[in-house]
C-alpha cells in the first residue's frame, strides 16, 4: 500500500467519497498527500522564504530566541537538542527548528528575531498559521462525519481555540562522516491531532507501514501531507493510526555524497487545551471497551515535549 492522494477539490462536489478515503486511509497507514486543499501555494513559498531568512542568522542571533519551554512550546531549539521518546538511546536529531504558537495567547509571546525587522516575516507566517488552521478544522469535521459521530462539529468545537503549532524544520548539509548522515530525523510518531506538512524538492520522509515496511513519501511540490496524531488515535481508540515515520538521507545520494540542506515546514495541531481526551463513543463497544484513560490534552501534549526536548524551563 503506498501513500494515497487525496484531491480535496472533489469534496465539493462529493464530500462522501473524499471522507471515505481519508477515514480509510488514516484507518490503514495513517498518512495521506492532499493536494488542492485551498491553501494557496504563493503562501506555501512565502513560509519557506520566511524560514529561510531566519535559519540564515547565526547561531548566537538564532540562540536569542531559545525554546521557551514545554507548556509554551515556542522558539528556537538548536540542532542535537531533541531525541524522540520512542528512541531514548538513538543520537539527537541533527535538524534546527523555530516554534510559533498561537498569537496573542495569555501568558504566553512569540519570538518575532529583531534581525527580522521587516513586517513581512510575521504577517506571511501567521496568514500561514490561519490558513492551515481552517485546514485542520475542515479535516476534522470531514473525520468526525467519517466516524459517524451524532454531531460532525464534535471535533472542531474541541480544537477550534488555534491551539497549534507551526514548526520551521532546517536540515543542515551533512558530510559523508557525519554519526547522523544517513538519519536525519528519528522514528517517532506526532503528539497532537493530525500533522500538516510541507515539505521542499530535497525528500527523505518515509512511513512505516503496517505490515513493517518502509515507504518514502516522494515531494510534490505545494501538496500538503496530512497524518494522524496520538490525540487522535487515543481519541478514537487506535481506529485511526498515528504510524511511525522519520526522515532519512533519500536513497538516490551514495556513502560518498554530501548531503543537500533540506526544509520542511510542520503544522501541529491540537486540541483545545481544556480538553479531556476521552474514547469517542463510536470507536468504543462492549466488545472493543476505552484503551486509555481519559487525559487532558494540554498535559498530555506538555509531558510528550518533556520527554522529547531538552530545556531547563
Amino acid at each position: 500500500m503506498e501513500i494515497p492522494t487525496i484531491d480535496l477539490s472533489r469534496a465539493e462536489y462529493e464530500e462522501p467519497v473524499v471522507i471515505d478515503q481519508l477515514v480509510n486511509a488514516f484507518e490503514t497507514v495513517g498518512f495521506a498527500t492532499l493536494v488542492n486543499h485551498g491553501v494557496d501555494s504563493t503562501l506555501i513559498d512565502k513560509a519557506f522564504a520566511a524560514s529561510k531568512k531566519f535559519f540564515s542568522l547565526t547561531l548566537d542571533d538564532k540562540l536569542k530566541y531559545a525554546f521557551q519551554g514545554h507548556k509554551s512550546n515556542r522558539g528556537f531549539i538548536a540542532p542535537g537538542s531533541e531525541t524522540h521518546d520512542l528512541e531514548k538511546d538513538c543520537l539527537p536529531d541533527p535538524k534546527e527548528t523555530f516554534d510559533i504558537g498561537k498569537e496573542d495567547e495569555s501568558g504566553f509571546n512569540n519570538y518575532w528575531p529583531d534581525e527580522l525587522n521587516d513586517t513581512t516575516f510575521r504577517d506571511d507566517l501567521l496568514d500561514y498559521f490561519s490558513s492551515m488552521d481552517r485546514l485542520h478544522l475542515r479535516l476534522m469535521r470531514m473525520i468526525a462525519v467519517g466516524l459517524q459521530l451524532p454531531d460532525p462539529d464534535f471535533l472542531v468545537k474541541r480544537c477550534n481555540d488555534r491551539h497549534e503549532n507551526l514548526r520551521l524544520l532546517h536540515y543542515h548539509s551533512l558530510p559523508p562522516e557525519h554519526p547522523n548522515k544517513m538519519i536525519r530525523g528519528n522514528v517517532h510518531t506526532d503528539f497532537g491531532t493530525i500533522t500538516l506538512l510541507v515539505q521542499d524538492d530535497v525528500g527523505g520522509l518515509r512511513v512505516k507501514k503496517p505490515e513493517g515496511e518502509w515507504v518514502n513519501i516522494e515531494p510534490l511540490s505545494h501538496s500538503i501531507i496530512v497524518n494522524v496524531g496520538d490525540m487522535l488515535m487515543r481519541w478514537s481508540n487506535d481506529r485511526l493510526k498515528a504510524t511511525l515515520h522519520q526522515v532519512i538521507t533519500p536513497p538516490r545520494f551514495g556513502p560518498e555524497d554530501r548531503i543537500p540542506e533540506r526544509y520542511s515546514i510542520a503544522f501541529f495541531c491540537n486540541a483545545n487545551k481544556d480538553t479531556l481526551l476521552e474514547c469517542l463513543e463510536t470507536c468504543r463497544n462492549e466488545n472493543e471497551p476505552a484503551k486509555y484513560p481519559p487525559v487532558n490534552a494540554h498535559a498530555y501534549l506538555t509531558q510528550r515535549l518533556e520527554d522529547t526536548i531538552t530545556s531547563k524551563k
